[in-house]
């Protein structure tokens, strides 16, 4: 099943002529049938065959471990990504081919951290801003025919802009849709009712979240019975990021407003969403149904820190009764593992990865629950862990301006590899041998660098070049 092409040969009378034939437009497979009916004459085919089409990715970055598992994860994830890049970012590149927010934030993440290049990003980023609708909503999909809206989607364009700015430090860049930002956190704004939430939100768009089995249509079902918990912590998240991106553009009074409506936020949310007999957080005020995402999303806001965090995390990876986040929503269950300080939890999640290798896939599926794609680079999750977690290598100032190196261990003995920054590359090399860690690193000479080690310890360095360093782990 699939697109296909007929064509039929013009019936030169010259039997030693030659015929080609191409498509008008690319296309991804998995597989190729050719069937061929003749006349009277012979037909003779020469060959068949196929070209490689796609944006020029420059892959920079290369990692190893002592998991052999994880080296086929990061290949297909490379392969995925690629197939989903033209000139913009792809949800896909069999069905739609069409440029959607959630998608390409993470896409545009991956592809900063394995080479380093912001060019598509900021293509993206400018497309998405030309969306604008007057009521403040950014389209989902965009450029595209037929307009579509998800609110949530426009909070990760802005997650988008504070991405860019924290690996390229570009202030016009910020400046140019500064009025976009505030566009869209002023639509949130407006749907605030008498309880103080975001709602409203049954009559306006489609409020898609995530593909979980119990969600019709992507939609959480608390929906019909009020606010949704995910959009207002998310809304949160969107006014902190909004509050940063105003404060390093010189709009000072601009982000201590937004701060003080995400606090406020966030305080009706604990107040109204929190249950003390559960221990998490409800799906909606009005309704007993609980999700991972809304734990994720809980601590990502910032409203549960510390051992509370720990708690709730641990009830999201162990409480199997919870709606289960795909394999999109799964990169923002690292995130949450990784502010809470258990990302050493996350190593058996790839399990989820290693199951589509098993159908003999060669690029990541859509989600566990339609399966419709074979090809969708939301995915590609292993590009960023095992970079910026694994090799631990993140910005620790806006524009890399200091490299963070914080390696997660978790039940490797060994990793090695090298990642992309504006800078030009960092290698990073560490092992764990007789209850001693040691590391490599290496990159920019005119870089400081902040060391995070296993044991808890920091480090600051002056420059990134030419780092060796040993220390004793924790006892267990």
């Amino acid at each position: 099943m699939g697109d296909s092409d007929i064509y039929m040969v013009s019936g030169i009378d010259d039997k030693e002529s030659l015929e080609e034939y191409e498509p008008f437009w690319w296309r991804t497979f998995r597989f190729v049938r050719l069937h061929i009916e003749v006349g009277d004459e012979p037909i003779t085919i020469h060959s068949f065959s196929y070209r490689e089409t796609g944006y020029p990715l420059e892959v920079k970055a290369q990692f190893q471990s002592s998991e052999p598992s994880m080296t086929p994860l990061w290949d297909v994830s490379l392969r995925t990504l690629r197939r989903c890049m033209h000139e913009t970012y792809e949800d896909c590149p069999y069905y739609e081919q069409l440029q959607y927010t959630m998608d390409t934030r993470l896409q545009i993440l991956f592809t900063y951290i394995i080479s380093g290049d912001d060019s598509l990003a900021r293509k993206a980023i400018f497309d998405y801003h030309s969306s604008l609708l007057p009521s403040g909503m950014l389209q989902s999909r965009y450029p595209s025919v037929l307009p579509q809206v998800i609110p949530g989607f426009s909070i990760f364009w802005i997650l988008m802009v504070h991405d860019h700015y924290m690996y390229f430090k570009d202030v016009d860049l910020v400046k140019r849709y500064r009025p976009t930002i505030d566009a869209v956190l002023n639509w949130f704004d407006r749907k605030i009712g008498a309880e103080g939430l975001v709602g409203n939100l049954t009559s306006s768009y489609w409020n898609f979240v995530d593909w979980v089995a119990e969600w019709k249509n992507g939609i959480p079902t608390a929906v019909s019975k009020g606010p949704l918990t995910i959009y207002n912590l998310m809304y949160a998240v969107a006014l902190h990021k909004g509050a940063d991106l105003n404060e390093w553009t010189g709009r000072t009074d601009v982000a201590k407003e937004y701060r003080e409506k995400a606090e406020n936020l966030k305080k009706v949310i604990l107040s109204s969403c929190w249950s003390n007999e559960k221990g998490l957080f409800r799906d909606g005020p009005q309704v007993e149904e609980y999700s991972q995402h809304v734990q994720i999303w809980s601590v990502l806001s910032g409203i549960i820190e510390g051992e509370n965090a720990v708690k709730v995390m641990g009830k999201v990876l162990n409480d199997k009764t919870l709606s289960q986040v795909s394999y999109a929503m799964a990169f923002f269950l690292f995130r949450a593992l990784s502010n809470s300080g258990l990302y050493d939890r996350s190593f058996v999640l790839w399990d989820t990865w290693r199951d589509m290798l098993k159908l003999n896939l060669t690029t990541w599926v859509e989600d566990p629950v339609g399966q419709r794609s074979d090809c969708h680079a939301w995915g590609a999750a292993p590009l960023y862990e095992f970079t910026s977690e694994i090799l631990g290598v993140k910005p620790d100032l806006p524009g890399f301006e200091r490299f963070l190196v914080k390696p997660q261990i978790g039940n490797l003995s060994w990793a090695k590899g090298s990642v992309a920054t504006p800078h030009g590359l960092i290698y990073v090399e560490w092992k764990v041998e007789d209850n001693e860690f040691s590391i490599v690193i290496d990159g920019p000479e005119h870089i400081p660098l902040l060391l995070s080690l296993p044991n808890e310890t920091v480090i600051s360095y002056a420059s990134a070049s030419k780092i060796v360093y040993k220390c004793m782990l924790k006892n267990n």
